[in-house]
């Protein structure tokens, strides 16, 4: 399927919400020390305002993942959404330290799982030739939020709009930006391949049937018969091109097919040798072997289209099948590194500049101008992102960042601060945006983000240890020993996506595994 004003729609309102997620992610750290002095705060009390939005995170991701498998990507994003505004704003009126870590808590709890989320939902609609474009571009708007935060802050930190703190303005700013975000998500379609893992066919076909209609010289197909298909095949009405599926409403759309038996891929029906359950972005048909009028709907999706139409709750051993072992302990330890590079630097650098003898403004003012190479750093992943492989991608980009690192830990001057730090930046985004279409497409449909919220949630509970880890390194020994064990952690992380990660550019997300 080609792309259709739907994808382009729902993609830019998924990088809507993620900007105030990337917003909220580099809030607590661009205002640290203004915190620090207002509310004087111990070394203790810093650490957990900056660490408590990322325990919420980690919960988050990890329920709200569940309620996407079971409940719908769509309902997912609303319940985050609402959660994030209403306690976003109950910050801004903070009175003393422990309100604000509790509503920091809180807000982390409903956008823990943004990212998670979209990445699941943009895997789950976009053609598999045009995912990681448009998941970058996705990505290249949210990251305005990370250099809109440092200005912003830049701004009303020193001011008092109506008598009120600055950086109480920042919190309001946030709170009102996602509210209004949660009413333009109403209006995002489900996903079909989320619809017919729950049997809910036609609704699946309808969406997919609007989309062709959307596309250039585009007319929805009248449904067509099944054709004899092999065990473990569906051979949709029409003529899709290998990996692709010609759904009843006639759309090419890569196919969700599971992999069956020998294979080890998930199954609705394991190990059926002759007729095989499989799951199609147009609904969940059984491929037979016989005429093509045989083609009829398995038990399980009677059941589903009867009862309450909810998928079944995706559990830890799922996650841990054979087929599927080498991909969760490869994105678990990824995702518990990954965050040491990339929060690092974002949460901990007024902390660095503060070290190195910046006060409070001119530090958020170099800060600021770091930040600038966020969303420079995503848009140049868009040329590249389907042309090479992720994994090296991700291996390189890391790389990257150590050099970029080092440089600013040992910058002298203003003008090396702010060029490595924008260096630093642009490859950390460049390795953001390969990381999140990689993670999102390792696991097959039905566990999908349950299974990538709970890779996910770990990098948030390592960045929640990262204030109690790096400050004292770098209170300790100095910017230098920081990155060295940044550098050290990436080197780590590179080694393992390497020789563990498959390769993923252009193929379907629901591909049988190869290990």
């Amino acid at each position: 399927m080609p792309i259709t004003p739907t994808h382009r729609s729902v993609t830019a309102v998924i990088g809507v919400g993620l900007l105030f997620d990337t917003f909220e992610n580099n809030l607590s750290g661009t205002i640290a020390k203004v915190l620090q002095d207002d509310f004087a705060f111990g070394a203790t009390q810093l650490k957990l305002v900056l660490a408590s939005a990322f325990i919420g995170q980690f919960i988050g991701s990890l329920v709200l993942g569940k309620v996407a498998d079971r409940y719908g990507r769509r309902r997912a994003f609303l319940i985050n959404l609402a959660i994030y505004s209403g306690f976003s704003l109950l910050g801004a009126f903070s009175p003393n330290a422990a309100w604000l870590i509790v509503t920091r808590f809180f807000a982390g709890v409903g956008i823990g799982a943004e990212q998670s989320l979209s990445d699941c939902y943009l895997s789950d609609v976009l053609p598999a030739k045009k995912r990681g474009r448009f998941i970058a571009w996705a990505y290249t708007l949210a990251f305005c939020g990370v250099p809109a935060v440092g200005f912003a802050a830049l701004w009303l930190v020193p001011l008092t709009p109506l008598g009120i703190d600055g950086w109480r303005w920042l919190f309001v700013i946030g709170a009102l930006g996602s509210a209004v975000v949660w009413v333009l998500r109403r209006r995002l379609i489900e996903s079909p391949r989320w619809l017919a893992t729950v049997g809910r066919e036609d609704e699946a076909d309808a969406l997919v049937s609007r989309m062709e209609a959307e596309a250039p010289g585009g007319t929805p197909a009248a449904p067509a018969a099944v054709s004899p298909a092999a065990p473990g095949t569906y051979a949709g009405p029409g003529t899709a091109e290998k990996g692709a599926y010609a759904g009843p409403a006639g759309a090419a759309m890569e196919a969700t097919a599971e992999s069956v038996g020998a294979n080890g891929g998930y199954a609705g029906t394991a190990g059926a040798a002759k007729e095989a359950c499989v799951q199609v972005a147009g609904g969940a048909r059984e491929a037979t072997a016989g005429p093509a009028t045989a083609a009829k709907w398995t038990a399980a999706a009677k059941r589903a289209a009867t009862a309450e139409e909810v998928a079944p709750a995706t559990r830890l051993r799922d996650i841990f099948q054979p087929h599927l072992r080498r991909r969760t302990v490869m994105l678990w330890i990824f995702c518990s590194l990954s965050t040491v590079g990339y929060y690092g630097f974002g949460t901990l650098a007024p902390q660095i500049l503060a070290a190195k003898g910046y006060g409070i403004v001119a530090g958020i003012g170099f800060t600021a101008v770091c930040f600038l190479g966020y969303p420079v750093g995503s848009a140049l992943t868009v040329p590249i992102i389907d042309r090479f492989d992720r994994k090296k991608l991700v291996a390189a980009s890391a790389a990257s960042m150590v050099v970029a690192g080092l440089g600013f830990s040992f910058a002298g001057t203003p003008a090396l601060i702010m060029v490595f730090g924008f260096v630093y930046t642009v490859c950390s985004n460049i390795f953001s945006n390969v990381s999140h279409v990689y993670l999102a497409e390792q696991y097959p449909t039905a566990i999908r983000a349950a299974a990538s919220g709970a890779a996910y949630s770990l990098s948030k509970l390592s960045a929640a240890a990262l204030p109690f880890v790096l400050l004292p390194v770098l209170q300790s020994y100095g910017p230098g020993a920081l990155f060295g064990v940044i550098a050290a952690v990436m080197a780590a992380l590179a080694t393992t996506v390497l020789s563990l990660g498959e390769r993923t550019t252009g193929a379907s997300v629901d591909r049988a595994p190869t290990d």
